[in-house]
């Protein structure tokens, strides 16, 4: 069951959310322009219950997104991802490093994207999601590999990456 709202034009632009999704992130942003980016999903959910990050969108009144981006394929960082394609449209594409393709997860997100008929990109220096400028990591997995991206949101630069400090 999709999760539909008339108030996803109503979120302010241009913006940056954190999204509440237990451990793992799910970074919500709509840098200049109109486009509304998820990095990452979060955790599953637990018991039957949809993940966290559908719970978070939902309270914002969130139905669409035109982009999901994955930084890493550690399940705190995707593992939202069956509930977020099943209850929320995603108009755009989902966004990963192609080096992500030796992760022992990755079936399983590929098996999700085409199970919602959703174009997968692979995401480098050149290629990005609307409003983002990315460098990715030398390492091939895990927290370390997680791509730096910044976004320009209101004449302001945000450097969004969940897993770096």
């Amino acid at each position: 069951m999709l999760f539909r709202s008339a108030l996803t034009s109503s979120f302010p632009l241009p913006s940056l959310s954190v999204l509440d999704v237990g451990q793992g992130d799910g970074i919500l942003l709509r840098p200049q322009g109109n486009a509304l980016l998820l990095e990452d999903t979060g955790p599953p959910g637990k018991h039957g219950i949809e993940a966290p990050v559908c719970r978070s969108l939902e309270r914002l009144g969130i139905g669409e997104l035109d982009d999901v981006l994955l930084s890493h394929f550690d399940l705190d960082h995707r593992g939202g991802l069956s509930s977020l394609l099943a209850r929320h449209r995603l108009r755009g594409a989902l966004w990963f490093r192609e080096e992500d393709l030796s992760a022992k997860n990755h079936e399983a997100v590929l098996a999700e994207a085409e199970r919602a008929g959703v174009p997968v990109r692979f995401l480098n220096e050149v290629n990005t999601p609307e409003g983002l400028l990315c460098r990715l990591a030398p390492f091939r997995d895990g927290n370390d590999s997680s791509p730096l991206c910044r976004a320009e949101l209101d004449r302001k630069s945000t450097r969004l990456n969940s897993s770096h400090t």
